[in-house]
């Protein structure tokens, strides 16, 4: 089997994910989510055929060993990157969570009068209190 140009070969599952990873990193840089997700199906379907290449755990004549270490360290480069993207990208979505949260906080303050001390929940005077304590 010439694992060099099968699709199904090591090799080249590794670099097909390896693109599939590049791309949704630049998407990602770019702060582009949404063109980011829609790499999803595709990235789903390029790890499992690079999983199903490792499991079929094809040996590679010697003349290949240098692509395959090539591609590793290209994937290995771009799931690095990916991972650290990806976190940006839960903590800028965590940001933009919280200050819309403060938004809807802020105006919900400027539409709802505050209430008084002196009256309950519903809107009645509470009557005064009297506390009598002896020692």
């Amino acid at each position: 089997m010439n694992t060099e140009t099968s699709p199904c070969g090591p090799i080249a599952a590794a670099d097909a994910l390896a693109a599939i990873l590049e791309e949704e990193n630049r998407r990602l840089s770019l702060h582009d989510f949404a063109a980011s997700a829609t790499l999803e199906a595709a990235k789903r379907g390029a790890i499992a055929a690079f999983e199903a290449a490792m499991e079929a755990g094809a040996k590679l004549p010697p003349r290949e060993r240098r692509q395959a270490e090539a591609a590793q360290r290209r994937l290995e480069k771009a799931v690095s990157a990916n991972g650290a993207l990806l976190r940006d990208a839960i903590e800028t979505q965590q940001r933009v969570i919280r200050t819309v949260m403060q938004a809807l906080d802020n105006s919900r303050a400027a539409v709802e009068p505050l209430q008084s001390y002196a009256q309950d929940a519903a809107g009645r005077p509470v009557p005064p209190v009297a506390f009598n304590l002896r020692a």
